[in-house]
């Protein structure tokens, strides 16, 4: 855009402002938690958070759309998740916080073909 004198002034770019929504874990394993959120409108990614039951959040993923899926967690332990969005390079607030606990990990099955299927 020219101002009146003929400069060019760069527009700033809206900075987000709204938080992604509904954040649910829609699936959990012995290792892994399949997260979903409902989209932002001018959304170009997310950011994903996690943290221990009691501990500090760090970023452990980016994605395009409403859903991520973490893995390489530690079976039977409570993790917490929060996304943020990112629109034009900024990140957003971060949304509430998800909640769960991984599954007990597998027993390994000695004799195969007779090891029962199923949690």
């Amino acid at each position: 855009q020219f101002s009146k004198w003929g400069i060019s002034k760069a527009l700033a770019a809206p900075a987000p402002t709204v938080a992604p929504d509904r954040l649910a874990v829609v699936d959990i394993t012995d290792t892994s938690a399949a997260l979903a959120w409902t989209p932002q409108a001018g959304t170009a990614g997310y950011r994903v958070f996690r943290a221990g039951a009691d501990g500090p959040f760090a970023a452990v993923g980016d994605a395009t759309g409403p859903s991520f899926a973490d893995s390489g967690l530690t079976p039977q332990t409570a993790y917490r998740w929060r996304v943020s969005t990112i629109v034009n390079g900024t990140e957003g607030p971060a949304s509430g916080e998800a909640t769960a606990t991984t599954r007990v990990a597998p027993v390994p099955c000695q004799k195969p073909g007779t090891c029962p299927i199923g949690p």
